[in-house]
């Protein structure tokens, strides 16, 4: 069962809601194997949005909406997760400042950065 609306890919990645519909595009289904999971973002301030994404063995689909049972989740305000997907802010750092929350799998939020490589496929 799907929830919230499918993202479309973007044109651009400007906001956290491109960055979160480009997710599936820089997906690595090698890297997930079988991984069933939902990551829910709760993003706040400028650009506030409830998103999540799912991975189900192999594929990848991004959606606008909450999750009613993420496998984890991530509360952040949008311009620090655009610090952390351009490289700029350090994800532990941001965690271990308080600048971004988490809950859930921290073991699936740990390995993000292997199952989403920069710039996409093939990068």
């Amino acid at each position: 069962m799907t929830y919230g609306e499918l993202l479309p890919t973007p044109d651009a990645i400007e906001t956290v809601k491109d960055v979160i519909a480009g997710m599936p595009q820089a997906f690595d289904a090698q890297a997930a194997g079988e991984l069933a999971a939902t990551i829910q973002f709760d993003i706040t301030d400028e650009e506030p949005g409830d998103y999540h994404v799912t991975i189900d063995k192999g594929s990848c689909a991004a959606y606008a909406g909450a999750h009613p049972s993420p496998t984890a989740t991530i509360m952040t305000p949008a311009d620090v997760w655009l610090k952390i997907v351009r490289g700029e802010m350090n994800a532990t750092t941001a965690f271990m400042t308080r600048k971004l929350k988490a809950s859930g799998d921290m073991n699936l939020l740990m390995n993000m950065a292997k199952l989403f490589r920069a710039g996409g496929k093939g990068s």
